[in-house]
Formats: structure tokens, C-alpha cells, sequence
């Protein structure tokens, strides 16, 4: 019995290597990513879907609706909760940023290291004061890479001296609405940041106002070949009362054995093909194929 209990023991300890996160067996996000690989990260529902990063904003949602149940309902610790609320407020944060790289906010904290991070840029001649926030941020996670992990002193220099200033001049001069009282003077020695932004990407452009939205017909009543949505211009909606006006006689006694509103259209669209081109048989068999179905049964 122990030595059953034991292979038991092993089958599982292998299953469980298997389908851990990297193992051979573990389902996999999928997605295709920049470098022409795909994304290896598990799914949010297991065994199917998409990962936190591709499954789109819906299911993000959903995904973040079920987190919360289960805080409350106490299968999640309010530790685990808050990690992953900080996350989501960096995404949105990071998500602002691509728009306006002036938007307040950090996403990484040196802690002890903020005073030497600080006193390197000033060593540069880089005021962090009149730096973007966006900016300011990327260069803390450089700081905490090249100095702090790596000790890479030279990267370091290398990316103030060439990586940042491309940085400040891409984010442009501070909105009118975000502008602080520090300024940054041209005899300073510090980065100019009145330098025009690259207009050139997305990003830094300001939202377009969303088209208004057409009026959809289901159903196309006129001849030709049936497209997916139809509309209808104030024009054609127009002469089509006018149209019912002038032949209300003829249309009344049909309209009372209609029985919705799509076969009133139906009605007067087939009336109105026929009285324009009498001699088509196109149209004389669709009045006719009209009137056969409004004939009680």
C-alpha cells in the first residue's frame, strides 16, 4: 500500500512539473508578439483563451470582475488584491503617458537611492524638476538597471548624454494646464524643453471626436443584390412620405392587413418600383409576390 501511495505520489509530482508555468504541458497565451514569436504566458481562463496582456479590454474586465469576488468572498488575500490593483493603475498610467507624457505620476519608488538618482542627473546638467513625468519615470527604471543591478556606470552615462534629450525633445513643451513655475532657463546648461514635439506618432495627437452614428435598415426593400446594412438619407426619406401621400389611397387598405412596420415598408418600397417602371417584370412580379403574401390564408 506504501509503495502504491508512493508511485502515486511521484505520477503527481510529474504532472504537476508539467503543467507548471514553463512546463511542457502548460497551455500557453499564443498571441503573436513584435519579435515573430508567440506569447507564453498562461491564459486568464485555465486551459483556454488569451493572457491579461491579449485578451482584449472585455475580458480584462470580466477578469477583474472575478479577482473581486473573490477578494471579498475571502479566497484571495487583500495583499494579492491590492498587487494587482497596482498594476492596473500602472497600465492606465503608462496608457496616459503615450498621449500626454506630462501627466503626473511614477510607477517605480528608489526609495534610499532617490537623493544619488536626483545628484546624478544634476551632475549631467538635467534639472529632474523640469523633466516630463513619463520621462522621469523611464530614467528611474534606467537608474535602477544600470547602476543599482548592473553597475554599468558607462551605459548610464550614455543614455543621459544621448538616450534622454531625444526623450524630453519627443514629449514636447508642457501643456498650458500642467505648467509648473519651475522653468528651465537657456544659460541653465540643462536640457531644453521648448523643442517642438514629434508630431509623427499617434501618441502625442490629440483624440478625434467619433463620427455620429447612421441610422441602420435591416431589411434592403428595393431590387439588386442584398447588401448587410442599408441606410436610408433624410432625402429618400423624404420622398418616400411623399410618395405615401400622394398614393394613400392605394396603400390604406393594404397597411390595415400589415402586421409590423417592416411590411408596411415592404409594401409601399414594392409600390413605388412598380409605379416608376410599370413594364418591368422585375417589378410587376415582386407587387404581385407583395400582395399574395398580404392575402389571408
Amino acid at each position: 500500500m506504501d509503495g502504491s501511495t508512493g508511485r502515486y505520489s511521484n505520477i503527481l509530482e510529474v504532472k504537476r512539473t508539467q503543467t507548471q508555468f514553463g512546463g511542457v504541458g502548460r497551455t500557453i497565451c499564443g498571441a503573436g508578439n513584435r519579435h515573430g514569436g508567440i506569447c507564453r504566458r498562461p491564459p486568464i481562463k485555465e486551459g483556454r483563451g488569451r493572457c491579461l496582456m491579449h485578451c482584449g479590454p472585455k475580458a480584462a474586465k470580466e477578469y477583474r470582475e472575478r479577482q473581486r469576488q473573490e477578494f471579498l468572498s475571502g479566497r484571495i488575500s487583500a495583499t494579492e488584491w491590492k498587487r494587482h490593483e497596482e498594476r492596473r493603475a500602472t497600465n492606465r498610467l503608462r496608457e496616459n503617458w503615450k498621449k500626454s507624457p506630462w501627466k503626473p505620476g511614477q510607477t517605480i519608488d528608489l526609495g534610499k537611492w532617490t537623493a544619488d538618482f536626483e545628484r546624478s542627473l544634476r551632475e549631467h546638467g538635467i534639472d529632474p524638476v523640469a523633466l516630463p513625468p513619463a520621462v522621469l519615470d523611464w530614467a528611474r527604471w534606467k537608474f535602477r538597471r544600470y547602476r543599482l543591478d548592473r553597475r554599468d556606470d558607462a551605459k548610464w552615462r550614455r543614455i543621459l548624454r544621448e538616450d534622454l534629450p531625444d526623450r524630453v525633445r519627443s514629449a514636447g513643451p508642457c501643456p498650458s494646464d500642467l505648467a509648473t513655475s519651475t522653468d528651465v532657463g537657456p544659460g541653465s546648461g540643462a536640457i531644453s524643453l521648448t523643442h517642438p514635439p514629434d508630431r509623427s506618432s499617434k501618441r502625442v495627437r490629440p483624440d478625434q471626436p467619433k463620427a455620429v452614428s447612421k441610422v441602420r435598415v435591416r431589411k434592403q426593400f428595393h431590387r439588386g443584390r442584398p447588401r448587410k446594412h442599408v441606410t436610408m438619407t433624410e432625402a429618400e426619406e423624404n420622398e418616400l412620405a411623399l410618395f405615401q401621400v400622394k398614393h394613400i389611397a392605394t396603400l390604406r387598405p393594404l397597411y390595415e392587413q400589415c402586421r409590423s412596420n417592416r411590411q408596411r415598408l415592404n409594401v409601399i418600397h414594392a409600390l413605388r418600383s412598380f409605379v416608376s417602371n410599370p413594364n418591368d417584370r422585375g417589378a410587376q412580379e415582386h407587387w404581385m409576390a407583395v400582395l399574395e403574401a398580404l392575402k389571408p390564408h
